[in-house]
C-alpha cells in the first residue's frame, strides 16, 4: 500500500528485479493510475426541532437534519447521512456519534432527514457525512442544537 499521494493526480509505476550476477534491472510494464478527489461536505444548521402529540398524552422530539454536497468526490461516495449524539460535558472526550441515518437521494446539492426521537433537555451535536466505497468516511462541519425548551416527554 502507497500512502501519501496528492489527490487528481496520475502516477506510474513500474516493478522490477535484479538478478544475482547481474547488475542491470529487468523492469515490468509501466502502468498508470489516477488519485481519486476527496468529496466536500457541509452541515447546514439545524433551526428546527418539532413536538409530536402523542394519543396518550406524551410527546416525540424530532430535528430536522440538512447537509449539503459541495462535491462528491471520485469515484462517488456510496453513502451518505448524518451522525448525531447527546453532547459529552466531559471536556477532551473523544465524540462518539451513538445515532446515525442513512439518506438516499441525489449525489449533489442539498439533502435533509428527520432523526430518531430526542430526548428532552438535551444538547446535541450533529455531523453531515459520506462514506466512500474504500471504506473511508468523510465528515461536514459540526452543528449542534437543543432540546432545552421540552422539559419532559
Amino acid at each position: 500500500s502507497v500512502t501519501g499521494l496528492i489527490s487528481d493526480k496520475i502516477y506510474y509505476i513500474r516493478a522490477y528485479v535484479i538478478q544475482p550476477g547481474n547488475i542491470n534491472p529487468i523492469y515490468g510494464e509501466t502502468q498508470t493510475f489516477k488519485t481519486g478527489i476527496p468529496p466536500e461536505i457541509q452541515t447546514i444548521q439545524i433551526n428546527t426541532v418539532e413536538k409530536i402529540n402523542q394519543i396518550n398524552g406524551n410527546y416525540l422530539l424530532f430535528a430536522t437534519l440538512n447537509g449539503k454536497i459541495i462535491h462528491p468526490g471520485t469515484p462517488t461516495y456510496v453513502e451518505r447521512g448524518f451522525v448525531y449524539k447527546v453532547e459529552d460535558t466531559v471536556l477532551g472526550t473523544p465524540p462518539v456519534y451513538e445515532n446515525d441515518i442513512v439518506v438516499k437521494s441525489p449525489i449533489e446539492g442539498n439533502f435533509t432527514t428527520v432523526t430518531q426521537q430526542l430526548r428532552p433537555m438535551e444538547w446535541y451535536t450533529v455531523r453531515a457525512y459520506v462514506k466512500m466505497s474504500s471504506g473511508a468516511i468523510y465528515y461536514g462541519g459540526t452543528e449542534q442544537f437543543d432540546t432545552w425548551k421540552y422539559t419532559e416527554y
